[in-house]
């Protein structure tokens, strides 16, 4: 079912009456108060002017850092941070580290479930909330009103100057900047098993340059009986999926998909069909499992974990995991083909993003900039801490260059990554190239990925031709487009 902002989006349009919106929102357990919110005169309307540009402000008020605020006064108005469930005790670490520095009070809490449609709900609403992540909504919530922008911080240029340039790309609408980063990591890198790689016949052989040379070595490898499916693919029907994967390969071949007004540029004759019609051979010679076309992340991480497969889709932080003793049989085995002219993925990132508040409430924006600040830059002290424990724990990128020449993390690094340095510098290579998804710097972009979710699939196992399949794709994305920017 598609959630209930999607059929908001229709009520707005007068597509659908309120009657039929009541029933959506019943049927997905929407509460009372949250209703009403979404039908309340007042209620903020996100997609009544929604420009394929990012709006044009007056320019953002440049804030100064905070001085003289005083306990008591952080003490009264808490600070409210809601995230996802990934490493909460760090998280809370962080948030303890900032109250100290800073004598503040952060009020920190984990959502279950949908964050996405949690956190949508909660604006609307307008539910206590300040800090939260964002990914591809950003600029969705930001045109609805619902997100402060930040380039108003005192540190912005500072933090622009450090950036990598995919990061700062991806964390900018036109002139506003949506948040600070989080995290970020290469989508659609392909790990590569070093031990069944030597098995047949190629170690100290170069890697494929391309997907075609990708695929065809995966062919020959399931011929020899090297492995019975040498390549697994990301084709799980969630958000984060497979139409994130399409993307990322149709990127790594030379198609942007959309033009810079978001017209959608591919097609029948582009690198998109290529991209199914290599998926479809894939799941038809059994090159890749049937299977993957349902494995949640757990599934497909356990699958790379046991060395079945030879090569396979990973985010770049999965290398971690992946040569981890305690958990993988390849540890010490698990590398990835590096950057030689082809991209091999795409940039996922997470920011952290401030709830709008009212902009005569200078010291409470002053007080959740320097929240940002610590959290997606630099604390009191002018150290990467959050950054450096993210890349030290995690493996997670975090679209600072200067946090990997950070004697610590390069320590941790020695720990696990088999080949050092030439794994981290390989890493940093394919960063320097890795495409930004333009789409989504659209507010209709999570629509159309739920399409995909359910168009894609039915090219690979061939229910839908390629044709039909990329045709109905397109034309949704030229529907969904009228619709947002009528």
């Amino acid at each position: 079912m598609p959630p209930l902002y999607h059929y908001h989006e229709l009520l707005q349009k007068n597509k659908i009456s309120r009657r039929d919106f009541i029933k959506q929102a019943v049927a997905v357990g929407i509460t009372t108060p949250v209703l009403l919110s979404y039908l309340g005169e007042h209620a903020p309307s996100a997609y009544a002017a929604a420009p394929s540009k990012a709006p044009l402000p007056s320019g953002p008020t440049k804030y100064d850092k905070p001085e003289g605020i005083t306990k008591e006064q952080t003490q009264a108005r808490p600070l409210i941070f809601q995230t996802y469930e990934f490493e909460p005790a760090m998280v809370q670490g962080f948030c303890d580290t900032f109250a100290q520095q800073y004598d503040e009070t952060v009020e920190y809490s984990v959502v279950p479930g949908d964050y996405t449609a949690v956190m949508l709900n909660k604006l609307l609403s307008k539910a206590p909330l300040d800090v939260l992540y964002t990914q591809d909504q950003g600029a969705k919530f930001y045109t609805a009103g619902w997100l402060m922008d930040m380039s108003g911080l005192w540190s912005i240029d500072e933090i622009k100057a450090a950036c990598l340039p995919a990061m700062w790309e991806a964390m900018t609408y036109g002139d506003v900047v949506l948040g600070l980063p989080y995290f970020n990591a290469v989508k659609g890198m392909v790990m590569s098993n070093e031990i069944l790689r030597e098995k047949a016949g190629l170690k100290g052989q170069p890697y494929p340059k391309n997907y075609d040379e990708l695929y065809a070595e995966c062919r020959e490898l399931k011929k020899q009986g090297v492995a019975d499916a040498p390549f697994l693919p990301h084709w799980a029907p969630v958000h984060y999926g497979i139409a994130q994967y399409f993307c990322a390969e149709c990127f790594a071949r030379g198609d942007q998909l959309w033009d810079a007004e978001y017209n959608p540029t591919f097609g029948t004759d582009t690198a998109a069909a290529q991209v199914l019609e290599g998926w479809k051979m894939l799941y038809t010679d059994k090159i890749a499992p049937q299977s993957a076309l349902t494995w949640a992340d757990a599934d497909r991480m356990d699958a790379l974990n046991s060395g079945q497969h030879v090569y396979g889709y990973i985010l770049s932080y999965d290398l971690k995991a992946l040569n981890d003793p305690n958990s993988s049989t390849i540890a010490g085995n698990a590398q990835f083909i590096p950057y030689n002219g082809q991209s091999w993925g795409v940039l996922d990132y997470g920011l952290y993003s401030l709830a709008a508040k009212p902009t005569d409430d200078t010291q409470l924006i002053q007080r959740l900039l320097r929240l940002a600040e610590f959290l997606g830059y630099k604390d009191k002290d002018g150290k990467y801490l959050t950054a450096k424990e993210w890349a030290i724990k995690q493996n997670l990128g975090v679209g600072y260059p200067e946090v990997y020449e950070d004697p610590d993390v390069n320590a941790a690094y020695q720990q696990w990554m088999p080949n050092y340095p030439k794994m981290k510098d390989d890493v940093a290579e394919l960063f320097k190239h890795v495409s930004v998804n333009r789409g989504w710097k659209t507010i209709w972009f999570s629509d159309w990925n739920a399409a995909c979710q359910q168009e894609l699939p039915k090219a690979i196992t061939g229910d839908k031709s390629v044709a039909d399949v990329i045709k109905a794709v397109k034309d949704n994305w030229l529907s969904l487009k009228q619709m947002y920017t009528k």
